[in-house]
């Protein structure tokens, strides 16, 4: 018997070798590809790319020098008790859900705030659909180039489909985690630009003007657990409605 196990044994040890080491080579080959610049070569294939690493294995930096952030980008929210109730008041009502947090970085270096920013910085990063894009491509497709003008276009419009959902489920986390979620069916989401000054007028009194983005209005998902970050910003929600009513 023993006789017969072994061969077996053998054979199913060499066969899970052979399976990790072809899939130890499958997952770093999608990791060198996606992690990449935009190029002509992996055009055709991002989307397909982004579609199995950006679901389990996301990341956001690439294997050269990334462009420096030269915005300030705040993730804006605003719970709805309806779709129409986003066009009442367009105004008012809007929480930010991103600079407590920074602010929470800057007066304790050692803490966890970066961390915790990061799905929120994450989600305005792939919104933009512009981190990773290769200079080399944009020029190519400016010059008619056709396969690299089709393919940064499909690559931004699947990172902006992927950046919608993020800050949508952000959204329903926030409204879920609000005393009075129940009783609220939509959130109401806007990210909001705001142009670091130049190094020359970093004294300036004057702040870069900001630009607001309204993402869309996205029906609260009662499966999305809330995270606790915002439960400040969710008492400011309450004591806001309170003075109202």
């Amino acid at each position: 018997m023993d006789a017969i196990q072994d061969p077996v044994r053998r054979v199913g040890v060499r066969a899970i070798k052979v399976l990790s080491a072809v899939w130890f080579v499958f997952h770093f080959g999608l990791t060198l590809l996606y992690l990449m610049p935009v190029n002509p070569m992996t055009l055709p294939i991002r989307p397909q790319v982004s579609a199995m690493m950006g679901a389990m294995f996301y990341q956001n930096w690439g294997l050269f020098a990334p462009n420096p952030i030269n915005t300030n980008d705040v993730v804006l929210v605003k719970p709805l008790r309806g779709v129409a109730d986003a066009a009442r008041s367009a105004g008012d009502g809007w929480y930010d859900l991103s600079t407590p947090l920074w602010r929470g970085f800057q007066q304790n270096r050692f803490g966890a705030y970066e961390r915790l920013s990061r799905p929120i910085a994450n989600a305005v990063r792939t919104l933009s659909a512009s981190e990773g894009v290769d200079l080399a491509s944009a020029r190519a497709c400016s010059k008619g180039d056709s396969l690299s003008c089709k393919g940064l276009t499909e690559s931004a419009k699947t990172d902006q489909t992927r950046g919608k959902m993020l800050l949508g489920r952000i959204g329903s986390s926030f409204v879920n985690g609000m005393p009075d979620g129940e009783a609220y069916s939509h959130v109401a989401v806007r990210v909001r630009f705001q142009k670091v000054p130049a190094w020359s007028q970093r004294f300036a009194k004057v702040a870069p003007a900001a630009v607001d983005i309204d993402v869309g209005v996205f029906p609260v998902d009662r499966k999305i657990v809330p995270s606790g970050l915002y439960i400040s910003t969710a008492a400011q929600h309450v004591a806001a409605r309170g003075g109202r009513e």
